[in-house]
This record gives C-alpha cells, structure tokens and sequence, in this order.
C-alpha cells in the first residue's frame, strides 16, 4: 500500500519527517529534517522509496484485531511519479488544503478522491485546520508547536495508525 504525503513546503508532514513520525511517534519540523538530509548527503533529494510500519506504534494484539494485514507502506510525495497500475494501491494521503496538492493524481476533486482513500490532515492544535478540508472527509490530527507537549506526538500516531487499519479493513481487497 502506498501513502502520499504533501510536497509542499508548508505542510507539517512531509517525505523528510513521515518515517520518524509515523513509526516512532516523534515529530521533527520538516524544514528542519530537510536541511539535515542535505547536510548528510550533500543534496536534498528524498528517497524515491521510503517505508514505514506501524509495528513500532501498534502491539501485536492491536494489529490483530483489525482484518488488514498489511504491514509496511511506502511513502511518496510526488504522485505524479504513480504508474496506473499503482494507484489502486494508494491507500491514504496527508493533506496541506492546497487544492494544486491533487495535480497528476487520477482525479482533481478532493471529495471524489477521499471516498476511495483514507485523507488526514496534520495540524499544530493552536491553529485551526485549513478551513477548505473541512469538506473533504479527512481526518485532522493535531500535534502541539510547543517543544515541552511533544510526548502527545505518540498518541496521535497511534490513532493515525488505529484509523488507517479501520479503514483499510472495511475494504474488501486489503487481505
């Protein structure tokens, strides 16, 4: 299964910060992780295939409850990269409220897009959604801008996680 995350600049998750937060619950500003990687490799290019797992968030016994099986997900920020054939296997998006976030994606129109994928939409709890997403059905997981209320990050993960297997269960091609 594939996960899309924003490329834009604004967003709060990103190809650079996805893997630490969604299998470690640890959220690091994006702008930030990327002038790591640059500094690191000496380019800032992201990897073209980053996976992640919700083995870390999730135990044994709250993956077994959930009929989706699947295990690891890989990451993308450039969907128009996508082959056809992959975007039966698109599975959830991360979602800024840009509305140019859905070029090159099989369809332009949020609320057609999110019937088939499971959307979210990452935000600091001190500001209010992107008000456009509220039409959409996605689901706002909010993180604190505050460094000191950053042991909230794992739980948000973990119901990131939760909703993702629901959803994925409910579908009867994800065993």
């Amino acid at each position: 299964p594939i996960i899309i995350v924003p490329a834009a600049p604004s967003a709060l998750i990103s190809i650079y910060n996805a893997k630490q937060f969604l299998e470690d619950g640890v959220w690091i500003n994006p702008q930030l992780k990327k002038l790591q990687v640059t500094k690191e490799r000496g380019h800032c290019s992201p990897d073209d295939n980053v996976m992640v797992s919700a083995e870390k968030m999730l135990r044994p016994d709250e993956l077994a409850k959930f009929s989706c099986k699947h295990s690891h997900f890989r990451l993308t920020d450039n969907p128009e990269r996508l082959k056809p054939s992959e975007w039966d296997h698109v599975c959830c998006a991360f979602v800024s409220g840009q509305a140019w976030q859905f070029d090159g994606w099989w369809s332009t129109h949020p609320v057609e897009i999110f019937t088939k994928i499971r959307g979210f939409h990452l935000v600091y709890q001190e500001e209010r959604p992107h008000p456009v997403v509220s039409k959409w059905m996605v689901k706002t997981l909010a993180i604190s801008k505050e460094e000191n209320r950053r042991y909230n990050d794992k739980q948000v993960v973990k119901e990131f996680w939760n909703e993702l297997y629901r959803f994925l269960s409910q579908l009867k091609s994800c065993n």
